[in-house]
């Protein structure tokens, strides 16, 4: 027997992950954590197989421990990691694979970790219709790699013992069959991720895209019972309704289509045609609505935020808040391009100090009172007129909307908005203060020219 060789030296199993195979053979050779046998075959205790060169490198140390050619083992393993929509850069959760273990109780001794178990977007096990498993439904300790899992708990040491096998949701056997058929596999899969995500961070108005799902949050199998209820029920889009309203109070000055920014955003990017299209925006009495936290899963919502963004969030209700350039103009309701005028007249600042635009994120709970430096009246007054973004004076001055605006924000050219009004869109100026404004602005392009 060579110095790395292993008393025992199990063969890999038919849809055995290669995390599970490596669990398997360290329980079998009486170590309890796979950094075992990766120290054991000199590689770091977190090493961490994501991609064809890092299993490569893996074979190649463990195939002499267990009396196996490289190559033989690397083939095994490779055949489910080339798959395409495995990764895929665009979408919300870019690495399906989790980077914990999840397990079917009434097979994982017999059969080993399957290597589906392991994808963010599968619930339960597809020979027992069982749940996956990420914690402890004894004590709730979240799983990690260790040896007792194939039987039981290993913080509280409780048998595996399986749940009444409810009947199987109709998400996972949609998987099943667009897995099979390969027809519609990804949108699907790109919409469920981003309800995952939706459900992970709901009154977010950033969508960063996740690697890969974070380790902190688990009950992935109820997660995406209430990711496929989010795009096929009207009861859990009521309570993320009522939750963007509460939780984003604020900003109410700046209307429903801010408030509900969130949700508007998540049905736009929806690739497939599901319910939530035509679900209505309003909602129900409170009363009628289940409690808030049924629908979210037990998440950690400052988990999977990139730390250049999450330095600036002191309390997790900053997350509520946080904007790029496309969410402020929307708010305002000006057109593409306005930010810069805002920027310049100091009307409005960048949270985090980025010369380039699109790294840029602002506060919304600064819109409000911004928006309250132009004064609501009831008609438009005399000698004021009526100004929009596409008015034919404001091209032929080549002047912006966003620069008057800025300088009705600032006092230097006198302006009302609409009573009622939540945006910025349209204002009442002062004729006066109109034309001198235009006439300067032709004066200055003149000279620039």
């Amino acid at each position: 027997m060579s110095l790395q060789e292993l008393p025992v030296r199990p063969r890999p199993l038919e849809n055995e992950s290669i995390e599970g195979y490596l669990l398997r053979v360290t329980a079998r050779n009486g170590w309890q954590e796979i950094r075992h046998l990766l120290n054991h075959i000199g590689l770091s205790s977190s090493y961490l197989i994501d991609n064809q060169t890092k299993l490569k490198q893996l074979c190649e140390k463990i195939a002499p421990c267990t009396r196996m050619q490289p190559q033989e083992l690397y083939n095994h393993f490779a055949e489910n990691m080339n798959h395409s929509w495995l990764y895929e850069e665009t979408r919300a959760i870019q690495d399906l694979r989790t980077r914990f273990p999840r397990l079917c109780p009434l097979c994982v001794n017999n059969t080993g970790f399957h290597w589906h178990w392991s994808l963010a977007v599968v619930s339960h096990c597809e020979q027992h219709d069982h749940p996956l498993w990420d914690s402890c439904p004894s004590c709730g300790e979240s799983f990690n790699w260790h040896s007792s899992l194939f039987f039981g708990c290993p913080k509280c040491g409780t048998d595996w013992k399986p749940e009444q096998l409810p009947q199987l949701p109709e998400h996972q056997r949609k998987f099943q069959e667009k897995l099979s058929s390969g027809i519609g596999l990804e949108s699907y899969i790109q919409d469920l991720c981003l309800a995952l995500r939706a459900l992970s961070r709901p009154y977010d108005p950033i969508h960063d895209k996740l690697s890969y799902w974070p380790t902190e949050q688990r009950n992935l199998a109820e997660m995406l019972s209430n990711a496929h209820g989010l795009l096929t029920q009207q009861i859990p889009l009521n309570v993320w309704i009522i939750g963007c309203i509460k939780k984003r109070s604020e900003l109410r000055l700046l209307g429903i289509q801010t408030l509900l920014w969130p949700i508007i955003k998540f049905r736009k990017e929806l690739r497939e045609h599901w319910p939530i299209h035509e679900s209505s925006l309003h909602f129900a009495p409170l009363a009628e609505v289940p409690r808030l936290h049924q629908y979210e899963g037990k998440t950690s919502a400052m988990s999977g935020i990139r730390p250049a963004r999450l330095k600036h969030v002191k309390v997790e209700s900053d997350l509520y808040f946080q904007a790029r350039r496309q969410e402020v103009i929307a708010s305002l309701g000006l057109p593409k391009g306005s930010m810069d005028s805002l920027i310049k007249t100091g009307l409005i600042k960048p949270i985090n100090d980025k010369r380039t635009a699109r790294d840029q994120f602002f506060d919304l709970r600064d819109l409000p009172s911004l928006l309250c430096l132009i004064p609501e009246k009831d008609e438009c007054p005399d000698g004021y007129t009526v100004l929009q973004n596409r008015d034919q004076r404001l091209r032929h001055h080549r002047v912006l909307y966003a620069d008057i605006v800025a300088s009705s924000l600032t006092g230097k050219t006198p302006a009302f908005r609409p009573k009622g009004s939540y945006d910025l869109s349209m204002v009442w100026i002062d004729e006066e203060a109109l034309s001198i404004f235009l006439s300067n602005a032709c004066e200055s392009f003149a000279r620039n020219r």
